[in-house]
């Protein structure tokens, strides 16, 4: 019975928030769990008494269970019994003003949009009021609209920053008529501390893939042949697949449609996803291009290099392609020779082949190097001028060049070619794949776009 003197007198109760700790927030359930408590304060007309005949009390305090309590429900709770009881006394005052204390814990429903997740911000709002009182009964007036949050306690994953209560009405249809009926809405704006899977999660998986991208675009001198690289992508894959697992269990589901009321479409996948998502595409891209990359090195003896790939060798400073000739051609490599056998007093003409061209030229510059010793010691002799000197040197120097051109192999202008097309791809790709992955990192931290 409600300590009215009236019965169709209201009966105002004060009331005064106060929230403790974000106990947790599931993601996956759409639901908040927080600790709070209520200071409610109203009067009783059946309560009232004279100090000076009691010894001048003014103040007692009586069991909850003896005295008329407001009932008060957490609405959208996800617990059977969503009533806020105590079991404390109430603190009565001789004017008839009744101080109730309850302090609770409630899990309530708050949806969970998890499109930045982990840089997520929720707004979560906790309703209370009365399912048995309409507004021409109790009716609950906020004491103050800043909840009391001085013995506030921190979440690990979760930051309070702000919040505030006001009071609402709701219409409740009762019969032909429709009722209202009060009720006090917490609101509490949170966001998610997002360190912690930048920290495990996110950093690890971008040193996976930058290291991955580096190792398949390496010098096959430095890591062996390609098909190890192929490797290397595979366990790089496997690595990222086992990463992802673990994102996979911390990250709420999600949908095309996150937020009741939202029009299905592609906003309901996290940021973290896509963020991995691209990552993996890197890595498989990676491996990809080192595959094609191996069939293309296979090909180059036998097909030459293909069409589509000759302006990789275009030397871009003189707008035509290289052309990888010998340091002399043959023509010079006769010229110079027959100019240092005549200078020796050596016969040009000898048996041709290969053996015996390498070891005329070994005599040769045998030859010169001794003369030139010995025109360096005699250099005040007229036979041995200056001149003398100088051609010489300048002999020694084309004899010692014509050696390394005959000592050449036949196919090194070929292997130069290929060397220098291999080369040019895998920086190319690797400038590719690391450009890209810097773009996805900045869209993944500067998600203003999304």
């Amino acid at each position: 019975m409600r300590p009215v003197l009236h019965p169709t007198d209201a009966i105002e109760v004060g009331v005064l928030l106060a929230a403790y700790q974000i106990i947790d927030v599931d993601g996956k359930r759409n639901l908040i769990e927080i600790s709070a408590s209520f200071e409610m304060v109203w009067t009783d007309e059946y309560l009232r008494w004279e100090p000076s005949n009691y010894e001048n009390s003014v103040e007692v305090y009586l069991p909850a269970s003896s005295v008329w309590k407001p009932e008060i429900f957490v609405f959208y709770s996800s617990k059977e019994g969503s009533s806020i009881k105590g079991d404390l006394n109430v603190r009565v005052n001789s004017d008839g003003v009744v101080r109730y204390y309850v302090p609770f814990t409630t899990t309530s429903l708050c949806p969970i949009d998890v499109k930045y997740f982990p840089f997520d911000k929720q707004h979560c709002v906790i309703k209370f009021g009365s399912w048995a009182n309409t507004a021409d009964s109790v009716i609950f007036r906020l004491l103050s609209p800043e909840p009391n949050l001085e013995d506030f306690y921190d979440n690990q994953e979760w930051v309070l920053n702000h919040c505030y209560a006001e009071q609402v009405l709701n219409f409740q249809q009762i019969g032909n008529q429709s009722k209202q009926a009060p009720v006090i809405a917490l609101h509490m704006h949170i966001e998610r501390q997002s360190f912690y899977y930048i920290f495990n999660l996110v950093v690890p998986s971008a040193l996976i893939t930058v290291v991955s991208v580096i190792g398949f675009h390496l010098p096959s001198a430095s890591t062996g042949a390609r098909l190890t690289k192929v490797r290397l992508g595979m366990m790089t894959l496997l690595s990222m697949s086992i990463v992802l697992l673990t994102v996979v269990t911390d990250m709420p589901k999600f949908g095309l449609e996150a937020v009741p009321g939202k029009k299905g479409s592609f906003s309901g996948v996290p940021l973290m996803g896509l963020y991995y998502f691209g990552l993996l595409l890197i890595v498989s891209f990676s491996t990809v291009t080192t595959s094609w990359f191996v069939s293309i090195e296979k090909r180059l003896i036998s097909d030459g290099i293909p069409w589509y790939l000759q302006w990789l060798i275009l030397d871009w400073r003189n707008l035509s392609f290289q052309r990888y000739k010998p340091v002399c051609s043959s023509e010079r490599k006769q010229s110079l020779n027959k100019i240092a056998m005549h200078e020796l007093g050596m016969n040009p003409t000898s048996p041709s082949g290969n053996d015996s061209s390498a070891g005329r030229l070994r005599s040769c510059q045998d030859n010169i190097a001794e003369r030139l010793n010995d025109a360096r010691e005699s250099e005040k002799n007229v036979n041995c001028s200056r001149e003398m000197i100088t051609l010489l040197e300048k002999l020694l120097y084309e004899v010692r060049i014509i050696a390394m051109v005959v000592n050449e192999p036949l196919d090194s202008t070929v292997k130069t070619k290929e060397s220098l097309l291999i080369r040019r791809m895998d920086r190319l790709s690797l400038t590719v794949y690391l450009i890209t992955f810097v773009i996805f990192t900045l869209m993944f931290f500067y998600h203003d776009w999304y």
